[in-house]
C-alpha cells in the first residue's frame, strides 16, 4: 500500500510502505505532527432496562429462600422476594442486600396458599420492573407447627387432620409452583425456573415417617418440574429442582427431635456436617444463569452426600 496522505508532494523514490503497515514512517508522514488526541472515550453505558435481570423467590426472606436471594443479587439479579407474615425479617433482608449488593429488592407478603398472594408478587415485578422477569424460584413453604408463626394467617394446627394438611402442602407446593409458573410465563423474558424440593421425595436419601404429607406433596412438585420442562423446552425456559439436605436454618430449632438426634443425622452424611443456606443459593445461581442452558428437568441433591 502506497502512503496517500492528501496534499504531501509526490515522492520521487520508491513508494515506501506507511506506518499503518509497517510501523514505519515513511518520508511524507514523518514530517507531518502528529494528530492531536481525540477527546476521552465515553464511559460506558449503564445497562438498559431490557437487559436487567430480575427473579422472583416465593420465601425468599429467610433460611434457604435468603441463601437463595443473597447469592442472585452477588451475581447483579434485582429481586422481588414473597415472605409469609414476618414483616421485620423481611425488611431486614431488603435492606442487607440493598446495602450489599447494590441491587433493587422489594418484599410482597401473603400465604403463598392463595392466589391473591402470587397477584400481588407479581403486581410488583410489573409496578417495579415493568413486567420483566428472568427467574422464578419457588421455595415456599410451612411445615405446620414448625416453620408457621404466631401471626400467619389462615392459622394451621398440626392437630387438624391429615386431610387438611395435606390439602394445604399440596396447595403450596403444587398449585403455589402453577400459579407462580404462570405468572411468570406471563412476563417479558423468562429463562429459569426453579423449585426447592424436600429430602425423601427422591433415591438421595430415604424418606422420614414424619414427613409424610409435605413429602408426597414436595414429590408431586419434583414431578410436576419434569413435566414443564418438557413443556417449556423448546420456548427456552429450563426447568429444575434442588434437593436440600440437612440445612442449618432457625426452623430446626423447633424440630422436635432432640439435637443428638440430629447430629447423628448429619454425621450419617458424607460431609459430615450442616450445610448453609447460601450452598443451596449457589446451586439455584448456576441454575439461573446461561451457564445451565444444557440442565433441564432434572432434580439435583445438595445433600452432602
Amino acid at each position: 500500500m502506497q502512503c496517500s496522505r492528501a496534499g504531501a508532494a509526490p515522492s520521487s523514490a520508491v513508494p515506501l510502505l506507511c506506518c499503518c503497515c509497517c510501523h514505519q514512517r515513511c518520508r511524507q508522514c514523518c514530517s507531518a505532527p502528529d494528530p492531536a488526541p481525540g477527546p476521552a472515550p465515553a464511559p460506558a453505558p449503564a445497562p438498559a432496562a431490557a437487559e436487567r435481570r430480575v427473579a422472583l423467590v416465593s420465601g425468599g426472606t429467610r433460611g434457604i429462600g435468603f441463601g437463595i436471594a443473597t447469592c442472585l443479587a452477588r451475581d447483579g439479579y434485582s429481586l422481588v422476594l414473597g415472605y409469609n407474615s414476618d414483616a421485620g425479617a423481611a425488611a431486614t433482608a431488603q435492606r442487607s442486600l440493598r446495602e450489599r449488593y447494590g441491587v433493587a429488592v422489594e418484599v410482597v407478603g401473603g400465604d403463598a396458599a392463595l392466589p391473591a398472594t402470587w397477584d400481588a408478587l407479581f403486581d410488583r415485578v410489573q409496578q417495579a420492573f415493568d413486567g420483566r422477569l428472568t427467574a422464578f424460584v419457588h421455595n415456599a413453604g410451612l411445615y405446620i407447627g414448625i416453620t408457621s408463626v404466631s401471626d400467619a394467617q389462615p392459622q394451621i394446627r398440626g392437630e387438624e387432620d391429615w386431610e387438611a394438611a395435606f390439602g394445604y402442602y399440596h396447595d403450596v407446593y403444587v398449585l403455589g409452583f402453577r400459579r407462580g409458573l404462570a405468572g411468570a410465563l406471563a412476563c417479558r423474558g423468562l429463562r429459569h425456573v426453579v423449585a426447592i424440593s424436600a429430602q425423601g421425595c427422591n433415591t438421595t436419601m430415604g424418606p422420614h415417617l414424619e414427613n409424610e404429607a409435605p413429602g408426597q406433596a414436595k414429590a408431586g412438585l419434583e414431578y410436576l418440574v419434569r413435566l414443564q420442562a418438557l413443556a417449556l423446552a423448546r420456548r427456552g425456559v429450563n426447568v429444575n429442582a434442588i434437593v436440600p439436605g440437612l440445612i442449618r436454618t432457625d426452623a430446626w430449632s423447633k424440630v422436635p427431635a432432640s439435637e443428638e438426634r440430629l447430629q447423628q443425622m448429619v454425621a450419617a452424611t458424607l460431609a459430615g456436617r450442616w450445610g448453609a443456606p447460601e450452598e443451596i443459593g449457589e446451586v439455584a445461581a448456576f441454575l439461573c444463569s446461561p451457564r445451565a442452558a444444557f440442565l433441564t428437568g432434572a432434580a439435583i441433591p445438595v445433600d452432602g452426600g
